[in-house]
């Protein structure tokens, strides 16, 4: 696969799947809290296995979609910091 150029943070399409409920709720249902559900949100805390698994349970979904997102965000990032230190040299 041909690497993405800046990556969607999966947050942004768990807002779909969460959007007309209540974010208290929903972060109990997933077993966080809702700070940490608004970091998702906004991209600044990422999925961990445990949350994926809590996604599928609450939505169906696929726990592999979230964590392969995740992964390619985290993936991208990382390049992009070492290319950044690499240039720097």
């Amino acid at each position: 696969m041909a690497p993405m150029h800046n990556p969607s943070h999966p947050g942004r399409l768990l807002r779909y799947f969460v959007r007309g409920h209540q974010k208290a709720v929903i972060a109990g249902e997933l077993g966080i809290s809702k700070a940490e559900l608004l970091g998702v949100l906004a991209g600044r805390c990422g999925i961990t296995p445990s949350l994926a698994d809590a996604i599928r349970k609450r939505f169906s979904s696929d726990p592999g979609l979230w964590l392969r997102m995740q992964e390619q965000r985290d993936a991208w990032i990382e390049r992009r910091q070492w290319l950044s230190a690499v240039s720097k040299s």
